[in-house]
């Protein structure tokens, strides 16, 4: 298990990054995967609504307030926003994309990290060949129980679409190329929605990554994210405006979400790994460092009550825990991937290498997700939506339901996230 190079990935590579690394596909290609529906919706299929997820990584609650954005006061004023989207634990992108599609958190769909170890498999999670592995992930995402159900669906760069989970894939999959303008993603969703009915996806994601690139680099508080923000704002306004043209437009929800949000860092935030972990052997993982780490130990170098407690001693702007101890409320302990021992830095501290010391990094999220900083946004129009309405912050867990109730797909009885319960408070 020589994975060193491997500590820092999760924290310094862009989820954008991660997603080009994790590419597949020829860059632009549109593939219809020939999985579950095989590309046609049964005839009782066509008449249900339309549902576009759209994901703006790293949009910070807050700035839906901070920033001058039109688009999206429009979509407020005719629909419903939370105070905020809460998201699972880690904070960070691929577990949250997960979780909204799934209901799940993590320690049951399995998706612990950006980057993280499977002691099973002797394997870590990050580059093509395990991304595009069903077989890591679980859980029924939304896509799967449509196409199994006879509805098509169609995803624009949301990686996890990549994977055959149970052999099932959306029937449209537009793999990530960070070559892709926001634009051309907005003409490949309108190019889905007008194909004939039998064809047609019901269910379609999106994804934009501006927010969180903006954040990590200069801050949340620069105004390099207010600009990526009114970016954003516009691609928001352009498919607004192309899908209110559709004769559909009337059977249509649009959920405009984010996974986490961001914190600004600094320098003197930094607590060094190398100070606290000493004779590391091969047979051990170390990561994901950054606001929280998973520790995979060797029993005969590090017994990990001891080394819980050790770090417990030294740390500081931190607390370690054995898997079994961290904290209920996070939902981070029934999976192996996790780790055996687990630190979860204060905000806004970092764990880290030395040999690993960032040299750009103005913004960084993965914390608490209790932290307001680290939530993300939820808006939605639509068919019995009420208008103008503002809802208390709830888990993005809540979402996989609503979307199924909307579609009136069957789901798993044994989600975490509630059945109607997003529902009663977001239709009139």
């Amino acid at each position: 298990m020589r994975f060193r190079w491997f500590f820092l990935l999760g924290l310094f590579l862009s989820p954008a990054s991660l997603m080009a690394e994790a590419e597949a596909h020829p860059s632009g290609a549109s593939h219809l995967t020939g999985h579950g529906s095989e590309g046609i919706n049964r005839a009782h299929r066509q008449s249900k609504p339309y549902v576009i997820l759209v994901s703006l990584d790293g949009f910070r609650a807050d700035y839906l307030d901070r920033f001058d954005l039109p688009n999206f006061r429009r979509l407020i004023q005719n629909g419903v926003r939370a105070k905020g989207l809460i998201p699972v634990f880690p904070s960070v992108t691929t577990p949250n994309h997960y979780s909204i599609a799934t209901g799940l958190y993590p320690e049951r769909h399995g998706l612990v990290g950006n980057v993280f170890f499977d002691p099973k498999r002797e394997q870590v999670f990050y580059d093509a060949q395990q991304r595009h592995d069903g077989s890591w992930y679980r859980g029924q995402p939304i896509w799967n129980i449509a196409e199994a159900q006879g509805m098509v669906t169609a995803c624009h760069s949301w990686f996890e679409c990549e994977a055959d989970i149970d052999g099932m894939r959306p029937s449209y999959v537009r793999p990530y190329d960070a070559t892709i303008a926001n634009h051309l993603r907005v003409d490949q969703i309108l190019a889905w929605l007008q194909l004939p009915p039998e064809r047609r996806p019901h269910v379609l994601t999106l994804y934009m990554s501006d927010l969180d690139d903006a954040g990590h680099h200069y801050g949340p508080d620069s105004p390099e994210v207010g600009i990526a923000a009114q970016a954003v704002d516009q691609t928001l306004g352009l498919l607004i405006d192309r899908l209110e043209a559709l004769s559909i437009w009337e059977q249509m929800y649009l959920v405009v979400v984010s996974d986490h949000g961001m914190r600004s860092v600094q320098r003197d935030h930094f607590v060094w790994m190398d100070d606290l972990i000493q004779g590391k052997t091969a047979n051990e993982w170390i990561g994901t460092l950054g606001s929280y780490a998973g520790l995979h130990l060797d029993p005969a170098a590090h017994d990990p009550i001891k080394t819980r407690d050790h770090l417990n001693a030294v740390l500081q702007h931190g607390r370690a825990y054995l898997r079994a101890e961290v904290p209920e409320a996070l939902h981070y302990r029934h999976d192996r991937r996790i780790g055996d021992v687990v630190i979860l830095m204060d905000m806004p501290y970092l764990i880290l290498w030395k040999e690993n010391e960032p040299t750009v990094l103005g913004g960084e999220h993965g914390w608490n997700p209790a932290h307001s900083e680290m939530h993300g946004i939820f808006v939605a129009i639509g068919p019995g939506i009420k208008r103008g309405a503002t809802i208390p912050a709830f888990e993005n867990i809540h979402i996989y339901p609503f979307l199924a109730e909307l579609l009136q797909l069957n789901i798993p009885s044994d989600i975490d996230g509630r059945p109607g319960w997003l529902r009663g408070v977001v239709l009139e």
